[in-house]
């Protein structure tokens, strides 16, 4: 019993105790925190993965809602395009030296990065392409009406751009107050002559808000066609604040105005050049200086919106290219007379009649452009055929069309060598528009709390500020798409690919533009390059159009030439320009209608018709680049293909 007890109190003792409660050996915690690590990383590896599930989920989300508002507007437009008016497409790379001529490789690459700091190994050539044509439909001013909502300039015609902007520096030390925080409505939107202020598309410059693609935007721009007069009916019966009831005259539409808002004389950048409030239409009432509504001439705080030294960056009519201007007092069936009214002055022929303009426009333009009351006939285009590499030197029809149809567009082409410019571009015709500009826009209105503190001292002023807000909202109302790195614009006559030699694919359709890499020899994107005919019966370029002779039986088809296109040959290789312009416009001035070429285009084996209606394509395809706002090296790539009006 002791030896039990003893064994009992023994095996109760402090040191068979401490034997029983022995802690984990340093192995055993290493095993354990091994363990819960691995389970650590397995969670954070899951959060992850379900982060970056949700992530991509919402970028995605994101994309697809931008891509099908993106196709909504696009097709809206692309449908309600009308032949009445013309089309033209200007396929570009963004110029980084602005040398005017494409350059692939070596140390002047045009490869524009898509954000601040990107490797130059990444950095790539950028399309920036423009678009340009007309819908009918129901269209009214972006601007805030300064009297009631029913005095607001309405069209059922519009001219509709698209293409990127460009922005201003917030400092431009040339500019100041001047440009940047007040807005001019005539502000060609041209950067300053020394290349250190340049701001255009990918100009590798300091402080260049454009430099880098991620920068872009894409706008939509939409100009009312409206005729003078067109909003008499709702002119406001009251006082517009300094304006008093019975000052009528200030009130109507004239050449800069229409509902009291300012508008565009042509869309035409030559013609408002030397049409404006200052340098009015006599032959017009109501148009000296003062009688504006819109005009802001004062000199105090808040300062005006019309810039009366004209030069290189200010027109003397309100400009397309200011950004603050949706408006241009014309129509369809003046722009196609003013196209076609300096290639034919024989009014009798269906489908031309003689310029119209208003007394004291003709004088404005280029001299380079013949009056029409000299003896300019409509002569075809010799050998159309056989294109030259470069225009004419004396200009045929063909090359006055194209004229005009370039003078649409917000600003000149890029390019250099005279392939995408005019010689008609002359004094008063665009000479003082820099190459390359685009229209201005802001992604945002800026600056409204500095005007929105003001306090007006008198009605004039109470004017000046409504109009000033008008202003700078107006900079971003054509803004479609921030972040729009690359727009690609190519067009098809409906061919396609039948042994894939090409593209790789037979059957592919064939688009018709610069090549992304024109050693290649096949492309898959489907573009063929630029078009150009070819005699060769099934063969890519072979387009003609049927003619029909007096005598009921067919002619030879008429061939459509690169020479109707485009003007001359042009070429995507490297050191060639680096814009070339697709035109589209009326009526076909390389068709003869004298098919037996006697001097008589009556006889029996003439053609039934004078004219040919000018060759359209059957189909557009853009192609639209949005790089991600969160992650800036993600880029999404969005392609739309659209059929075209008949002709």
């Amino acid at each position: 019993m002791n030896a039990r007890l003893l064994a009992n109190l023994a095996s109760t003792s402090p040191a068979s105790n401490l034997r029983a409660r022995r802690g984990f050996t340093l192995l055993e915690i290493l095993v354990a925190l091994g363990a819960v690590v691995v389970v650590a990383v397995g969670l954070a590896t899951i959060f992850r993965s379900v982060g970056d599930t949700v992530s991509a989920g919402r970028r995605l989300s994101r994309q697809n809602q931008i891509g099908k508002l993106l196709e909504q507007q696009l097709r809206a437009d692309v449908e309600a395009m009308t032949a009445d008016g013309f089309l033209v497409v200007r396929q570009q790379y963004a110029d980084r030296d602005a040398d005017g001529v494409l350059d692939r490789t070596g140390n002047n690459a045009d490869r524009i990065p898509l954000f601040e700091g990107q490797e130059a190994d990444r950095q790539r050539l950028r399309r920036s392409d423009e678009i340009l044509f007309f819908r009918k439909g129901t269209f009214q001013s972006q601007r805030a009406p300064l009297a009631d909502e029913s005095w607001r300039a309405k069209s059922n015609e519009a001219m509709i751009y698209y293409g990127h902007g460009q922005r201003r520096r917030e400092d431009d030390p040339n500019s100041g107050l001047l440009n940047v925080q007040q807005p001019k409505v005539n502000d060609s939107n041209n950067p300053a002559a020394t290349a250190a202020d340049d701001v255009r598309l990918g100009r590798f410059v300091d402080d260049n808000p454009n430099a880098t693609a991620d920068a872009w935007s894409l706008l939509r721009k939409t100009t009312l066609l409206v005729p003078i007069n067109s909003s008499e009916g709702t002119l406001p019966a009251g006082a517009i604040y300094d304006i008093n009831a019975a000052d009528i005259d200030t009130k109507r539409d004239k050449e800069s105005q229409i509902a009291g808002q300012p508008a565009a004389p042509s869309i035409f950048r030559g013609i408002n050049r030397g049409m404006g409030p200052e340098y009015p239409n006599t032959q017009f009432p109501y148009g000296t200086f003062d009688s504006h509504v819109w005009l802001s001439n004062n000199t105090g705080p808040i300062g005006g919106n019309y810039e009366t030294a004209v030069g290189p960056e200010f027109m003397a009519g309100p400009s397309l290219a200011s950004g603050l201007v949706d408006i241009a007092t014309s129509s369809l069936a003046e722009i196609r007379t003013q196209v076609l009214g300096y290639a034919d002055t024989r009014a009798t022929q269906p489908g031309f009649a003689p310029i119209f303009a208003m007394p004291g426009e003709l004088g404005l333009l280029s001299p380079a452009f013949p009056p029409p009351s000299a003896t300019f006939s409509f002569t075809p285009v010799a050998n159309p055929t056989a294109v030259p590499v470069s225009r004419p030197g004396t200009y045929e029809s063909l090359d006055y069309m194209h004229g005009w149809m370039s003078n649409a567009f917000p600003g000149r082409a890029g390019a250099a060598n005279g392939s995408d410019q005019f010689n008609l571009d002359g004094v008063g015709f665009g000479a003082d528009d820099i190459a390359g500009v685009r229209p201005r826009y802001m992604p945002t209105a800026e600056r409204l709390y500095d005007l929105l503190s003001l306090t007006p001292g008198n009605p004039e002023e109470s004017r000046d500020l409504a109009n000033m807000l008008a202003d700078r909202r107006m900079l971003q109302s054509s803004v479609l798409l921030s972040n729009c790195t690359e727009f690609i614009v190519e067009w098809t006559f409906g061919e396609v690919d039948a042994d894939g030699s090409v593209t790789g694919t037979p059957g592919s359709t064939i688009w018709y533009g610069p090549r992304e890499d024109p050693t290649q020899a096949t492309a898959t994107d489907g573009v063929f390059g630029y078009f150009a005919y070819n005699d060769t019966d099934g063969a890519i370029g072979n387009v003609k159009t049927d003619v029909l002779r007096r005598d009921g039986t067919f002619a030879t088809p008429h061939a459509v030439t690169s020479r109707l296109i485009y003007g001359l040959t042009p070429s995507d290789a490297d050191g060639e320009p680096i814009s070339v312009t697709s035109y589209f416009g009326y009526v076909d001035p390389t068709f003869n209608p004298d098919l037996d070429s006697n001097g008589n285009v009556n006889d029996a084996a003439d053609a039934a018709q004078p004219t040919l209606p000018w060759r359209w394509p059957s189909m557009i395809r853009m192609r639209v680049t949005v790089s991600d706002p969160i992650e800036k090296e993600l880029e999404s790539t969005f392609e739309y293909v659209f059929s075209l009006p008949a002709k």
